[in-house]
């Protein structure tokens, strides 16, 4: 009695293999790229909270609760990050736009003589809008709550010290 083999089963299951290597790829270079945004943010939030210390004991003098001046901090870095991800969609639907007006010459398929145009195909799914726009908020608000804490806590006296 003789199986039957599937040469496409093995193909299949090496495609598997492939894409799931790929994708394993992909998951760490996002990885990476997040920290990264994480501690560009936090630390673009960390200097302003050091530049700007006397206005930090100037609004504590005058009233400001610690929890107001976190909420302060807190509201900037959300507002970086509404901005950043406006100007990120903006751009990025502006750059596809560009390249797909002459497509990009792409260089012949192994066992092919003639190389073909790639135009980017992006739909009118605003979910991935939404979800870059709520992603990239979400991210600046988090880089933002070290320094927020940290303005918050930051004593009336030293404030006034710092030069």
């Amino acid at each position: 009695m003789q199986l039957e083999t599937r040469p496409w089963s093995s193909l299949a299951v090496f495609y598997d293999q492939v894409v799931n290597l790929f994708n394993g790829i992909f998951f760490f270079i996002k990885t990476i790229v997040s920290t990264i945004v994480v501690f560009m943010i936090s630390n673009t939030m960390m200097m302003n909270v050091l530049e700007r210390t006397r206005e930090i004991g100037t609004l504590r003098a005058i009233g400001l609760t610690k929890r107001e001046v976190s909420r302060l901090f807190l509201l900037e870095g959300v507002i970086i990050g509404f901005v950043g991800a406006v100007l990120s969609i903006v751009v990025g639907i502006a750059l596809a736009e560009l390249i797909n007006i002459n497509g990009v010459p792409m260089p012949p398929s192994p066992g092919y003589s003639r190389g073909y145009l790639a135009f980017i195909r992006w739909t009118d799914d605003w979910s991935l809008f939404w979800f870059s726009s709520v992603l990239a908020i979400v991210t600046a608000f988090a880089a933002s709550i070290l320094p927020a804490r940290r303005a918050s806590k930051l004593a009336i006296a030293q404030a006034f010290r710092h030069s």
